[in-house]
């Protein structure tokens, strides 16, 4: 049996399957599959395992595995390299029933932020709302904090407690108050001044993100808005798409999509922002060219292996080649036995392909107005007003059936008196006819009425 080091040398003589010796040190073999850290390269490269924060994901027959990160995984913090959430995040919870590994806590109480366990008890709602119950209930209008009985504890920014419990609005542009006449701090781009025992706020000069007051009628800027740099108490504009500059001629950060470079034409010499190439994200300068590299495609888009940008395929958001997709747009995911991205159900706002049934989707998240429901491990989203809506359909049924039956008895009941009234005004008239009739004439009248 060969050793994989020398006894005494401490030299590397025979490497594992994954890497290639190279002057007596193992270096890995570069199977050209992003974020996998181990791999085979005889005949077409295989990738067997990825780098932390990764996990492998089986292609379909014929297309490359690829590494995809644990955060494709919805809901999930933290996974180990075969794809097992191993963490949810704090806004979601273990799936019991299989499906998605992790479901938001959104889908189990509607309004809750974060949840624990395997049925997602609430732990704390959104802001704006209170815990009561496992129910997560609205507070009053501006209220970011309150009590069950609706009294609030803390508004937002721009208004106070007042004595009553409720939100009641500062002064214009105030953003910190204890009451409608104090103010304690202004909003961004305002400074409080205090004249004449009133404190007010005051608009900065333009373009001015902060300022402080000097005297009781003057002020000076601190610090102008992103794209402005300060001269002589003036926010002055940069040169186009620069975000952060110290003079009109010093750029040192352009705005996202542009990258910075030196404008040799211009006198005196600048640094200046160009725009990256179409559908490039993020964009540097390659020294050695003189030109952009795409360093970040647009979402829908990737870079290949020599910098350049191509199109994932429709209706994906973020892919690492043209023929898979590792995050689908809202309402749709990615179906491995197509090789396509698909609609999610009827309902279903965020669905991912099960895990062991390809070409099936399981919903995580459903739209507004519906709930989710699990049957053999997989999660829909059902109307919460259908049951109820076709019981309403079913009691209004009814009580048409019943009114209609109602009518026909009334109509029965009352042809029944007409027709009994009927015959008596004829036994009646019949009475007064034999009546007025003389005996002698009767009898001529019940002869000529005889057989």
């Amino acid at each position: 049996m060969r050793s994989m080091w020398g006894l005494f040398t401490k030299k590397c003589t025979q490497c594992r399957d994954i890497a290639t010796l190279v002057n007596n040190a193992c270096v890995l073999k570069d199977c050209g599959i992003s974020h996998c850290a181990e791999c085979t390269t005889e005949g077409t490269p295989t990738c067997t395992k990825c780098e932390d924060g990764y996990y492998l994901n089986p292609a379909p027959s014929g297309q490359q595995d690829i590494c995809i990160s644990c955060a494709h995984i919805p809901g999930c913090m933290e996974c180990d390299t075969n794809g097992t959430c191993l963490i949810c995040a704090p806004n979601a919870s273990p799936s019991p029933t299989g499906g998605p590994q992790c479901v938001f806590c959104e889908s189990i109480t509607l309004g809750c932020a974060t949840c624990v366990g395997e049925t997602g008890t609430c732990t704390d709602c959104k802001q704006g709302m209170l815990l009561y119950n496992g129910q997560c209930l609205s507070c009053q209008s501006h209220c970011l904090k309150c009590l069950p009985d609706g009294r609030c504890l803390g508004c937002e920014t721009g208004y106070y407690v007042s004595e009553t419990q409720t939100c009641v609005k500062c002064m214009d542009n105030c953003a910190v108050c204890s009451s409608p006449t104090s103010c304690g701090s202004c909003a961004p781009g305002y400074f409080l001044s205090t004249a004449n025992d009133t404190s007010t706020c005051l608009r900065c000069i333009e373009n001015c993100a902060e300022c402080k007051q000097v005297s009781s009628t003057s002020f000076e800027c601190t610090e102008c808005e992103s794209g402005y740099y300060l001269d002589a108490n003036v926010c002055t504009k940069c040169l186009p798409h620069c975000e952060l500059c110290e003079a009109e001629f010093q750029c040192s950060a352009c705005a996202q999509g542009f990258y910075l470079t030196l404008d040799t034409t211009s006198s005196p010499i600048t640094m200046v922002c160009r725009e990256c190439d179409s559908n490039c994200e993020i964009c540097s300068l390659e020294k050695t060219s003189g030109q952009s590299v795409c360093e970040k495609a647009a979402d829908g888009y990737y870079l290949t292996e020599s910098k350049t940008v191509e199109k994932c395929i429709e209706n994906c958001l973020s892919c690492d080649s043209g023929t898979q997709c590792n995050l689908a747009i809202d309402g749709y995911y990615y179906n491995s036995a197509k090789a396509s991205v698909t609609q999610c159900p009827g309902g279903c706002h965020l669905c991912i392909e099960k895990k062991d049934a390809p070409g099936t989707p399981t919903c995580y998240e459903c739209a507004p107005g519906y709930q989710m429901s699990s049957l053999n491990g997989t999660h829909t989203c059902a109307s919460p007003n259908s049951s109820s809506g076709a019981k309403a359909g079913l009691i209004t049924g009814i009580i048409i059936t019943i009114i209609v039956l109602i009518l026909v008895a009334i109509a029965v009941v009352f042809l029944i008196r007409l027709r009994k009234k009927m015959d008596r005004e004829d036994a009646l008239l019949h009475e007064q006819t034999t009546t007025l009739i003389p005996d002698d004439q009767e009898m001529d009248y019940q002869e000529s009425e005889g057989p």
